[in-house]
C-alpha cells in the first residue's frame, strides 16, 4: 500500500509535510464544480500565491452574461476541525497579514477564503474504488471583512457559517454577487 505523499510512513494528520498535497486536494475539489458551471480555474505564480491569492476563477461572458465574473480565491485545508458549541460555525485561523489583506476595501477583484475539510485520518482524504475516487469532505467559502482583521495579533480566529458550503449553485451566486458588488 502507498502512503500519502509516498512518504515511508504515515504522519499524523496535521504534519506540515503534508501541507502541499492538501493545496493539491483544494483543487481537486474545486475542479469539477467550476467545470461544471463552465468557469475556469486558474493556479496563481508563486509571488501572487505568496501573498495569499491561490487562484482565480472566472466565469466567461455569454449571451445572458456579457462580462465576465471573477474570484480571486485563498485556498486552505485542515484536518483539524474546530466547530462553535452551538454547532453554527466553523472555527478557523487565519494568518492576520492575509487577513488585512483580504479585508481591505480597495480591490480589483472580490478575495474569497475557501476552507476544505479533510477526515482526521489520512488514509480517508481520497478513496479509490474499481467505479469511483471519492475526495471526503466538503469546502466552505468566507468573505474576509474589516471587522475580522486584528493588527496586533499575529492570527486572527474566523467564524465561519456552516451553512456557507461551496457548491456549484453557491458557486455560481457567489461569482455573480460578489463582481457585481452585492
Amino acid at each position: 500500500m502507498v502512503n500519502c505523499g509516498s512518504y515511508p510512513e504515515v504522519y499524523e494528520h496535521n504534519n506540515k509535510k503534508y501541507n502541499q498535497i492538501k493545496e493539491e486536494l483544494c483543487f481537486s475539489f474545486l475542479r469539477p464544480i467550476c467545470a461544471f458551471i463552465g468557469a475556469s480555474l486558474e493556479r496563481k505564480a508563486r509571488p501572487m500565491d505568496n501573498v495569499g491569492i491561490d487562484a482565480t476563477i472566472e466565469l466567461p461572458p455569454s449571451s445572458d452574461r456579457p462580462i465576465v465574473y471573477r474570484l480571486d480565491v485563498q485556498l486552505k485545508a485542515t484536518s483539524s476541525i474546530k466547530i462553535t458549541q452551538d454547532k453554527k460555525h466553523l472555527l478557523f485561523n487565519l494568518d492576520a497579514k492575509i487577513c488585512e489583506r483580504m479585508a481591505a476595501p480597495k480591490k480589483t477583484t472580490p478575495w474569497l477564503l475557501l476552507i476544505l475539510l479533510l477526515p482526521e485520518c489520512v488514509n480517508e482524504w481520497v478513496v479509490i474504488d474499481n467505479e469511483k475516487i471519492t475526495l471526503e469532505r466538503t469546502m466552505f467559502w468566507y468573505k474576509v471583512s474589516e471587522q475580522d482583521v486584528n493588527p496586533k495579533s499575529k492570527n486572527v480566529r474566523l467564524k465561519i457559517p456552516v451553512t456557507n458550503k461551496v457548491t456549484e449553485n453557491s458557486l455560481y451566486q457567489l461569482l455573480t454577487e460578489q463582481s457585481e458588488g452585492e
